[in-house]
């Protein structure tokens, strides 16, 4: 019996990649072959936060989060002024370079009294326990 043995370090752009064994020698006719496809998890190399820097009292300020390729697909969650934010529409699409990118919508709306509101986005893969953070500051412009 013969062994040989293939180790390398998986990383994203491994997932799904097919591996290929062959083995062939004088004893046999045929060529044996096995293959494998490889999944190989990661998390979301960071997040995204898109949406207007500035608003005005009173008004609705859309922002939208996005993270990067993940596998299994991240969730996102979202803290406005330290507070979590429950009332989102998400969205997970396939990435072309393999995995899935989450989306993540809210609307904020800038109230009275406030100088600035600081959002923070985070993209979590629960299966790997990986956080990734991003901030976005909206700064109210005052009324004259």
């Amino acid at each position: 019996m013969s062994e040989n043995v293939l180790s390398f370090k998986a990383d994203a752009s491994d997932n799904k990649a097919r591996y290929t064994c062959e083995a062939k020698n004088i004893m046999i006719s045929n060529t044996l072959k096995a293959e494998i496809d490889l999944t190989v998890l990661f998390a979301p190399a960071n997040v995204t936060i898109s949406g207007p820097s500035e608003a005005r009292v009173g008004d609705p300020v859309p922002l939208s989060c996005s993270t990067a390729p993940s596998n299994p697909a991240a969730d996102i969650k979202w803290v406005v002024l330290g507070k979590h934010h429950r009332e989102t529409s998400n969205r997970t699409d396939i990435s072309p370079e393999g995995g899935w990118i989450t989306t993540s919508n809210i609307t904020v709306v800038v109230e009275p009294n406030r100088r600035s509101i600081v959002v923070v986005c985070h993209g979590i893969n629960g299966q790997l326990t990986e956080n990734v953070v991003t901030t976005h500051t909206i700064n109210v412009l005052c009324k004259f």
